[in-house]
């Protein structure tokens, strides 16, 4: 995430790393009903800290990165559609393959590979 030390600066000063092994494992059990021990000892539900903290450093990163704002747009869509249901990422990741192997194979028409020549997307 490019835009999170302009934001915070040098976050493992400001966070400790038991913190964010603490966050790691809740995220874990807890899906997007954990609770976060975030920057400067403030806490958050993930779904709040996700949509109003690091969904729009990481549109800001992906955007000063040069990322058409059109793909921005799409995916973070998307992504926020799915916040609301509280699952954990055991419950996307059938969808995260899917999404990736689409994305490997769209990605042959700009490589002049035949799509029977190229690779194939991992599973």
């Amino acid at each position: 995430m490019l835009s999170v030390p302009e934001e915070y600066g040098d976050v493992a000063k400001r966070m400790s790393f038991d913190d964010a092994k603490s966050n790691f494992f809740r995220a874990a059990r807890h899906g997007l009903d954990a609770q976060f021990n975030w920057i400067d000892g403030q806490s958050y539900p993930s779904s709040l800290l996700i949509l109003d903290r690091l969904l729009p450093l990481a549109r800001r990163g992906l955007l000063d990165a040069n990322v058409d704002s059109a793909d921005v747009n799409k995916y973070q869509l998307g992504f926020d559609y799915s916040m609301g249901d509280g699952g954990t990422l055991q419950d996307y990741c059938p969808r995260c393959k899917r999404i990736i192997r689409g994305l490997a194979y769209a990605n042959l028409p700009t490589s002049g590979e035949k799509v029977f020549e190229g690779s194939r997307a991992e599973n």
